[in-house]
């Protein structure tokens, strides 16, 4: 079965040398989805709209357990690939255009527009001094960004270095995420990095040891029934026992491992059919979606509100919809005025021709 998507030159595109993977796309569509639903979900409690607190904690602990361990892993599937015979620093000035250009634009446009929606923002407005500051507090979503920049770096420079010093410094990362963890240490600057860089070493070794065979290896089914087994177990665990910490953590590593084997066997099964391809299409775009959704949801939920509508329940489906419809006229928008590269969709003509990042 072929599990690769050819996008549209103007939507999507891998990263140079690497080729667009279907389930992997699927899996970042299903993630995308529940980070614009979790963000939805955080934004209405904050923002007033009345949910049952046990129901609240309950879905905001299923969806954040796993939801962005998930992405961190996935790119570390093709990040020995996409290092490729590049220097270190043409590698980190190519991430810097990919990740930390969108981090600095977005942060500054999501400050303008708490800056401007004043107390009708969910977690409230910003004094001028504040939505300056706002990129070098790394305090809203755009983290991700700043996060997977550290951690890709970082493990690009470890590739330069004997194997031997790499698996011990490796490890000692590795060890100091752990200790962190289980501390509930959070260091400034680094400390987001430091906590989901072994997820994302978890998806360098699995790509590095299967090679190229690592995405689009078929998953069989009994592979999928485990996966959803692991995946269920894990959540179960976290739910039942609150766990935090190490146990937390371990219960990621499981459920991230069994939700992606889970998906790539649905893919395998269905990546023909509407939902799945959907799915994969919004996957190829999960950055733009990640980076615009939060303004339109929260944009949604405003006039919602001042509508009327109080319940919890449209307001999920109205924010959901405008968090992910909203993007990608935006991106349709950008590539027909040519504006995608200003606002971090896509690499400027100097490097490349204009074209969607693939994180």
């Amino acid at each position: 079965m072929d599990t690769t998507i050819t996008p549209e030159p103007e939507t999507a595109v891998a990263p140079p040398g690497v080729a667009r993977v279907g389930w992997v796309d699927f899996a970042k569509g299903v993630g995308i989805v529940l980070v614009v639903f979790g963000h939805v979900w955080r934004g209405l409690a904050n923002g007033g709209v009345a949910i049952a607190p046990t129901l609240f904690e309950g879905v905001d602990r299923f969806v954040y357990l796993f939801h962005m361990p998930l992405f961190f892993f996935l790119s570390g599937l093709f990040l020995a690939k996409a290092l490729g015979n590049r220097s270190l620093g043409a590698y980190a000035g190519l991430r810097a255009e990919q990740l930390i250009y969108p981090f600095f634009v977005w942060s500054y446009l999501s400050a303008g527009f708490r800056l401007l929606a004043g107390g009708s923002a969910s977690r409230g407005g910003l004094s001028l001094r504040d939505a300056l500051l706002y990129p070098f507090e790394a305090n809203d979503i755009y983290w991700f960004l700043w996060a997977l920049f550290l951690i890709q770096i970082c493990l690009a420079a470890l590739d330069r270095v004997p194997a031997s010093v790499r698996r011990i410094a490796l490890a000692a990362l590795i060890a100091a995420s752990v200790a962190a963890t289980a501390t509930g240490t959070a260091l400034p600057v680094i400390g987001s990095a430091l906590h989901y860089l072994p997820f994302v070493a978890l998806g360098r070794a699995l790509g590095t040891s299967l090679g190229a065979s690592a995405a689009v290896r078929p998953v069989g089914s009994r592979a999928g029934w485990l996966g959803a087994v692991l995946f269920l177990a894990a959540e179960g665990g976290a739910l039942a026992f609150g766990l935090q910490g190490l146990g937390a953590l371990a219960a990621a590593v499981v459920a991230v491992i069994g939700f992606s084997l889970a998906l790539a066997a649905l893919f395998d099964a269905a990546s023909g059919t509407r939902a799945v391809r959907a799915l994969a299409a919004l996957g190829a775009l999960s950055l733009p979606i990640y980076l615009a959704h939060v303004i339109a949801a929260s944009g949604a939920r405003v006039i919602a509100l001042r509508l009327g509508i109080t319940e919890w329940g449209p307001h999920v489906v109205i924010g959901c919809a405008a968090g992910l419809v909203g993007p990608l006229v935006l991106v349709w928008v950008a590539n027909r005025l040519g504006l995608a590269p200003l606002l971090g969709f896509a690499r400027f003509p100097a490097f490349t021709r204009r074209r969607l990042v693939h994180e």
